[in-house]
């Protein structure tokens, strides 16, 4: 069911161009490069702005055009639209958030480090025969401390296969 602010902020947008409308409800990263040009020709020669260019044609950073504070007044009125607009820029915050801490530090791998080569060494001692034990043993005289139950976990049948 569509409230009456719902359906002038839908009357408001629908008589804007597309890119208007993309840049309105998704953001200026949500535009292809075509409407990135488009925009850009809009933007600079708009006569709509709250706080004009300085002298220089370089734009005040706060500056918005007219369209967009009408939007934001319009979608105020409107709660429903209000909320999905604040939940996709809180996952856009999220993804960009994400995006930093790959770069800063790295992808982070989950979990315990594969012991591969541990694990070859362990099944080959196991071909050879040699009882849990005993692979414990050899284990410790190389500096590998590993438990009974650490060797017989390794020697499990259903543990995955090593990655290749």
């Amino acid at each position: 069911m569509s409230t009456r602010a719902e359906n002038e902020l839908n009357e408001f947008l629908a008589g804007l161009p597309a890119y208007q409308r993309k840049y309105l409800e998704r953001g200026y990263s949500s535009l292809t490069p075509e409407e990135v040009h488009q925009f850009n020709e809009w933007f600079g020669q708009s006569d709509e702005w709250l706080s004009t260019p300085n002298s220089d044609k370089e734009l005040i950073a706060d500056s918005l055009p007219v369209i967009a504070e009408t939007y934001r007044l319009l979608l105020a009125q409107a709660p429903v639209k209000l909320r999905e607009r604040r939940k996709r820029e809180e996952q856009e915050m999220q993804r960009v958030l994400r995006s930093f801490v790959q770069i800063a530090i790295g992808k982070v791998t989950r979990g315990r480090k594969a012991r591969d080569e541990l694990a070859k060494q362990i099944w080959a001692l196991d071909a050879e025969g040699k009882t849990n034990q005993e692979i414990r043993e050899t284990l410790s005289a190389s500096g590998e401390h590993l438990s009974l139950e650490g060797v017989e976990s390794y020697l499990k049948t259903r543990r995955r296969p090593l990655k290749q």
